[in-house]
């Protein structure tokens, strides 16, 4: 008996050791990237595939997991749940047991982490704004309640982030149709917005057809009566504020470099002045050294202030409205930015530099704010007889025939030329997409890129024309009347 005990104990003497043996440890410590302090009580969580377990920091800033498993890969990331201590990951690290059988093994990782927000963030208002059945306008915006109640949370908020999402009913339409009424709803509240301040480049639109109903179809269903069931549809037609983003510590400091050329020469020009302004009245100037170049340092930087550069030499016009340098930001950390101006001597034309016209989703029609601008390339084309101009039409994936619809928008620009006098051998249409090119891209493309593509949000920009003279004489002076 005694021979059997004692053999039981040593039995289980030898699995406890080689289990001991066998263990896997994933160890380290979390600091702040910055002042490379410890962190106590930040969240660390190791996740494969199957599973995640988490654990919390101690007061040195150290972690440990036990018991891992062999032939996996694991994540191993940290965060705070407190936004006031405000903390997030600057990397995830990645441990493999993969061929190490039972081996015992210490793995060290050590976490280092970027402090971004400084205080609890108030959330975007739950409030919604609703639109009526098919239309993507609202009717009374000064007396909607939800759209002022986001323009007050925006203005008291000024370096927030928000993504405005539009809505439709699963009743409004085809999946396209539904898809560019929420994208219009969502855009008609972005326009009101930049209308009472709020800059564009703080809201960021998104359209969601009819996907995440208030009200689902079984619901509308089981209401009764005809005026119950559109009141419940119109729920629906809506559009939500979301928090993105903010900006978190932009650079006390940036620099903005680059050179002044002649246009016509390509050569440096020496002692130009460069100015740069700012919407919050700074300004600084300084001047190009011998080989043409500039650097300016702007001190108390703000990613808010809308900051403009210009450039001017004794001589030499100064520059264009289309050639003035424009610093927005999109992100927080950039320090570094380069601009490159070409200005022109006084008496002497340069090729003027036309903005793309836009066109509605889906229309070939001509907008008078587009005949506008074509009555301008037809005056310019009266005045050089020897100039061509070339168009090129663009449209976006998800509008219906996007290939021919591209084109057609650059020939209704060349028609409307053509009616008013202009030569059609001095009009050029170029092929931003065609037929051939689309089928032949999408025949090379996994199916899940495409799909991927199609899924991008869809762009404005897009639904335009744009054009450009051919063979400019940059030498010409300018007429004297």
């Amino acid at each position: 008996m005694n021979r059997l005990v004692s053999f039981i104990y040593l039995l289980l003497f030898t699995s406890v050791l080689s289990f001991g043996q066998s263990q896997m440890v994933i160890t380290g410590t979390v600091t702040d990237v910055t002042t490379k302090a410890p962190l106590a009580n930040v969240i660390v969580t190791l996740a494969n595939k199957d599973t995640a377990i988490e654990t919390k920091t101690d007061n040195a800033g150290k972690y440990s997991f036990t018991f891992l498993k062999p032939d996996k890969i694991y994540v191993l990331s940290a965060h705070s749940d407190n936004p006031v201590y405000g903390y997030t990951a600057d990397i995830e690290a990645y441990v493999s047991t993969y061929l190490l059988n039972n081996n015992p093994r210490t793995f060290i990782r050590n976490i280092a982490l970027a402090q971004n927000v400084t205080y609890a963030l108030p959330p975007a208002p739950a409030i919604n704004t609703h639109f009526a059945f098919r239309e993507s306008v609202i009717t009374n915006p000064d007396k909607d309640s939800a759209i002022n109640c986001w323009l007050q949370y925006m203005l008291n908020n000024p370096t927030y982030i928000v993504e405005i999402a539009g809505y439709a009913d699963k009743k409004e339409g085809n999946k396209t149709i539904r898809m560019l009424l929420s994208r219009g709803r969502a855009q008609e509240c972005i326009d009101y917005l930049h209308n009472h301040g709020i800059q564009y480049t703080r809201m960021r639109l998104t359209g969601y057809g009819s996907d995440n109903p208030v009200m689902s179809p079984k619901a509308i269903r089981q209401a009764k009566g005809k005026e119950a069931k559109m009141a419940a549809r119109l729920l629906n037609c809506r559009a939500e504020i979301k928090l993105k983003n903010i900006f978190f510590a932009p650079p006390s400091v940036i620099t903005l470099n680059g050179m002044v050329t002649d246009i016509n020469l390509g050569t440096p020009i020496v002692k130009a002045l460069v100015l740069l302004n700012g919407s919050d009245g700074t300004k600084i100037t300084t001047d190009t050294d011998t080989l043409g170049h500039y650097s300016i340092t702007v001190k108390n930087f703000n990613p808010l202030v809308f900051y403009n550069v210009t450039a001017e030499a004794l001589g030499y016009n100064s520059s264009e409205l289309d050639d003035i340098y424009k610093i927005n930001p999109e992100s927080n950390d950039q320090l570094a930015y380069t601009h490159n101006f070409r200005i022109e001597k006084n008496g002497y034309e340069k090729q003027p530099i036309f903005a793309p016209v836009s066109f509605d989703s889906g229309s070939a029609v001509l907008t008078q704010t587009t005949i506008d601008t074509l009555n301008r390339v037809k005056k310019l084309l009266q005045q050089r007889p020897w100039l061509v101009m070339e168009f090129m039409g663009d449209a976006d994936w998800h509008e219906v025939d996007y290939v021919n619809l591209a084109s057609a928008r650059a020939r209704a620009c060349t028609n409307y030329l053509i009616k008013g006098g202009i030569d059609s051998a001095r009009l050029v249409v170029a092929d931003r997409l065609n037929a051939k090119s689309v089928e032949k891209v999408e025949l090379g493309t996994p199916w899940i890129v495409k799909h991927r593509e199609k899924q991008k949000v869809f762009n404005y920009k897009a639904c335009s024309v744009s054009f450009w003279p051919v063979n400019w004489r940059y030498g010409e002076k300018k007429s004297v009347q």
